[in-house]
């Protein structure tokens, strides 16, 4: 059967398959604990996973193709980026693969082993020349489950939220200025930059802004000098400027280094 990668990557994020007697390729016993979390930019398909492999626990990434051979084919096996990876989740296993680092790479194949309704479905949906393949059975669901649906999402986002405003409040010891201006370059960061944004205002408390509020130059040079946004040198006068304004105000607070 012809298919794309994405469905062999929803059948380990929502275990679409058979685990009774895991094994990879070459005999170990699998237990997945945490499938990880699906990451859809650059890296390996699947971050912070935990499996285990013949009794040991191995935290780190999931990789998942069609060919055990693709490994090879997208140079992870020379990327050591991927040498985190411990398990490779593949429908047909066509050669053994390595690490980077010359390490042998688990690999667990899903010929035989996902459920035979998953397939049906996935056929179904295929059958479908609208945009979302499920629209159509959208105005055959009562409205009672539609409306419980979007309330249940809405309170799991919620309480998403306020899990992580609520760390960041405990952080800061209970300051609810520092906290909101936490959260605002968290979400200025939106997916890809959230942590790093979140970590360039811890390290320029809003104390400091408010200090230099009158100084927008200053302000300027502390968030691009952090951010590690400023050149070593520039011929243009206002970037040699916040350069030299950087300088001065990272000997006074004492910072080491861009972030």
């Amino acid at each position: 059967m012809d298919f794309k990668e994405d469905f062999l990557q929803l059948v380990w994020k929502y275990q679409y398959f058979d685990r009774r007697d895991l094994k990879t390729t070459d005999g170990q016993e699998i237990q997945v604990i945490n499938v990880g979390f699906h990451n859809l930019t650059e890296g390996p398909d699947f971050r912070d996973a935990a499996i285990s492999l013949d009794g040991l626990i191995l935290h780190g990434h999931v990789e998942v193709h069609k060919l055990t051979s693709e490994w090879k084919q997208h140079a992870h096996n020379s990327d050591p980026a991927y040498n985190s990876v411990i398990l490779h989740v593949v429908w047909k296993n066509d050669r053994e693969v390595k690490r980077n680092d010359g390490t042998q790479m688990p690999t667990l194949e899903l010929d035989g082993k996902i459920y035979l309704e998953i397939w049906r479905k996935y056929e179904q949906m295929l059958d479908y020349d609208q945009k979302l393949p499920c629209a159509h059975g959208l105005q055959n669901t009562p409205s009672i489950i539609r409306f419980s649906a979007l309330e249940k999402a809405l309170v799991e986002r919620l309480q998403e939220k306020s899990t992580l405003i609520l760390a960041i409040l405990d952080k800061t010891r209970g300051d609810w200025e520092e906290t909101a201006y936490r959260w605002l370059f968290q979400c200025f960061g939106f997916k890809i930059n959230s942590q790093a944004m979140l970590e360039l205002a811890e390290s320029l408390p809003y104390k400091l802004i408010l200090k230099h509020r009158t100084q927008l130059p200053a302000i300027e040079s502390m968030l691009f000098g952090l951010a590690g946004l400023l050149p070593e040198s520039s011929d243009e006068p206002y970037p040699s400027h916040l350069i030299k304004e950087y300088d001065f105000l990272r000997q006074k607070y004492q910072w080491n280094s861009p972030l």
